[in-house]
């Protein structure tokens, strides 16, 4: 089901794309991360950052030391530039992994600024 909401995403049909992640939630409970964690990708996508920001709390609420959850959620509030937030959400994935490379690079980019 993973592999379907990758190719529906890649041809950017959002809405069957949130519908697929929202159906792997309720037949796979255990794959909350990878659902919420797309889901909030196509919300990113779409522009609608604020509800991406929910979903990425989502997943922070239940594994709040996942961090790409904590990058995802920094990039999305970097969007909205919300900048201090977004350093904060950044400065936390490096907490989680010290080794993540986007969140490093997110955060020089506005440590720039």
């Amino acid at each position: 089901m993973q592999i379907f909401a990758r190719s529906v995403v890649k041809q950017q049909r959002w809405d069957e794309a949130i519908a697929v992640y929202q159906q792997l939630l309720t037949t796979y409970p255990h794959a909350q991360h990878v659902a919420y964690c797309g889901w909030g990708q196509v919300l990113v996508q779409q522009g609608k950052l604020a509800e991406a920001i929910t979903i990425y709390n989502k997943v922070i609420a239940f594994r709040p030391q996942d961090s790409e959850a904590h990058y995802l959620l920094g990039m999305a509030l970097q969007q909205q530039q919300k900048l201090p937030a977004a350093k904060a959400a950044f400065q936390k994935a490096l907490q989680f992994d010290p080794q993540h490379q986007a969140a490093r690079q997110s955060l020089k980019q506005i440590d720039r600024q």
